[in-house]
């Protein structure tokens, strides 16, 4: 099952390599100097979900790229982040549905 996540506390996520560091977060609490994208919209598909397990994003992401939707995909230890652009929400919300995904708001 997606949830929907709001609101500024929802979200963070914060990612270092050698060539950047990424953050995600509402634009509220964005440093001041930071490149922005977005807006964006966040689907949570909680878990526990094993590491074992294969699939899981692919069968999000699939019904998304089958009608050229934009995602970017945050993992966490239990669960997955699936973002898409906020003006096809509505959109990405019923290609999940119609994948057979349950949607929580």
């Amino acid at each position: 099952m997606l949830t929907a996540l709001v609101a500024s506390a929802s979200l963070m996520s914060v990612t270092r390599t050698d060539q950047e560091i990424s953050i995600v977060c509402d634009v509220i609490v964005a440093p001041s100097a930071a490149e922005l994208d977005g807006p964006w919209r966040a689907l949570y598909a909680a878990g526990p979900i094993p590491f074992g397990l294969t699939g899981v994003v692919a069968s999000l992401v699939g019904p998304l790229a089958e009608i050229g939707c934009p995602v970017f995909v945050v993992s966490t230890f239990d669960g997955d982040i699936l973002m898409t652009p906020s003006d096809r929400h509505a959109e990405a919300s019923t290609a999940l549905e119609d994948a057979g995904h349950t949607i929580d708001a």
